[in-house]
């Protein structure tokens, strides 16, 4: 896992500040932060999100911008890139207290996982210590329930806006509510 401050110059950052904070973009409600169907008793287990880009597909004017946007922090961080699978932009709004959301891994295959902060809040991602062992013959979500059962934190990351992060995909992790912006906005780049 590496973390990088202000890995954009200012003028990029200012670029995808303009293009992803302040312009009008669709965003799709998920009643659940990491699994679709998800049965939680937490109201507050929610988050919005803009999908750019998945698996050879383009779903938004900002796809090609951000690509370009992804090959400058890979550049940055000393990273090479073989294949792109996929762009989001999340977002989540303010709790009355802070809610971790649920420990996930965003594909079930052999990856990296890259977050891109927008802006500075005290909604932390942890990132855990647990990995998905691809070949168990389970899915990740079947895999934590069953055989981790409990995870436990390796790093918690506070949101910073230009900060990067990148981790082996397979490690488990989760974003968490923030009480002191009215949102948090993270753009998730998964690669090979």
């Amino acid at each position: 896992m590496e973390v990088y401050e202000d890995i954009l110059s200012p003028s990029v950052f200012r670029k995808v500040e303009s293009s992803v904070l302040y312009a009008p973009i669709p965003y799709f409600f998920g009643e659940s932060t990491a699994f679709i169907n998800n049965q939680t008793d937490n109201k507050f287990d929610f988050s919005w999100s803009h999908l750019v880009y998945e698996e050879g597909q383009t779903h938004s004017s900002l796809g090609p911008f951000l690509e370009t946007v992804l090959l400058n922090l890979i550049d940055n961080s000393n990273q090479t890139i073989n294949k792109l699978l996929r762009i989001r932009i999340g977002l989540v709004t303010t709790t009355p207290e802070s809610v971790t959301h649920d420990p996930h891994i965003d594909y079930d295959s052999p990856h990296k996982t890259g977050l891109l902060y927008l802006n500075d809040t005290n909604g932390e991602t942890y990132v855990y210590k647990e990995k998905y062992d691809i070949n168990s013959n389970l899915n990740s979500r079947e895999y934590l329930e069953k055989e981790i059962k409990v995870v436990h934190v390796d790093k918690a990351i506070v949101p910073k806006a230009n900060k990067f992060v990148w981790f082996d995909g397979l490690r488990y992790h989760s974003s968490s509510s923030q009480t002191d912006k009215s949102r948090r906005v993270v753009i998730t780049f998964n690669y090979s």
